[in-house]
């Protein structure tokens, strides 16, 4: 990998990213599009260009060592989340039981035993929480599929809504 040339790789991230996020609208908002820029803004904008490109590379680099590709797999998700490359899946129905009833209708049914590692709790809650939505009344059956619409509805406006620039803190997170 280390003797592999990235070039390529960094001039499509950073023509994306000022497809995206130009700077020139950052630093010039109240000139009009048609208006030429003056050498003396030229410069600053090549110097914003320039340190966003630093901190672009900065962060992937940290978050792509070895190290940080065990504890954060995928380690991009934030900056996905910001360019919009990151795909988000709806919850499952019984997921979505189990945030609205877990407390009144699935806790109370719940018997986990001494010892039990965390994975064997997990597990001991979906397989309950399967059972007990299997023989749930079709009226929460409907408020939990109602809720499933509206999650759905939520996400394809996020997803139509146009891109907003990202502010410092969330390129520098």
């Amino acid at each position: 990998m280390a003797d592999q040339s990235y070039g390529p790789f960094w001039d499509k991230l950073f023509e994306d990213w000022e497809a995206k996020y130009p700077e020139c609208v950052n630093l010039f908002s109240n000139l009009p599009s048609s208006h030429d820029i003056s050498e003396e803004q030229g410069d600053k904008l090549k110097e914003a260009i320039m340190s966003c490109y630093r901190q672009l590379v900065s962060w992937y680099r940290w978050r792509t060592q070895k190290k940080a590709r065990k504890a954060e797999k995928g380690g991009t998700k934030q900056f996905q989340k910001i360019i919009g490359g990151f795909r988000e899946r709806l919850p499952q129905v019984t997921e979505i039981y189990s945030d609205m009833y877990y407390k009144e209708r699935i806790a109370p049914h719940i018997e986990i035993p001494k010892g039990a590692s965390s994975t064997d709790r997990l597990l001991i809650i979906k397989q309950v929480t399967h059972e007990l939505w299997n023989a749930e009344t079709n009226a929460v059956k409907e408020r939990v599929h109602a809720r499933l619409v509206k999650l759905k509805h939520e996400k394809d406006e996020k997803k139509n809504r146009p891109l907003e620039t990202p502010s410092a803190e969330q390129i520098v997170e």
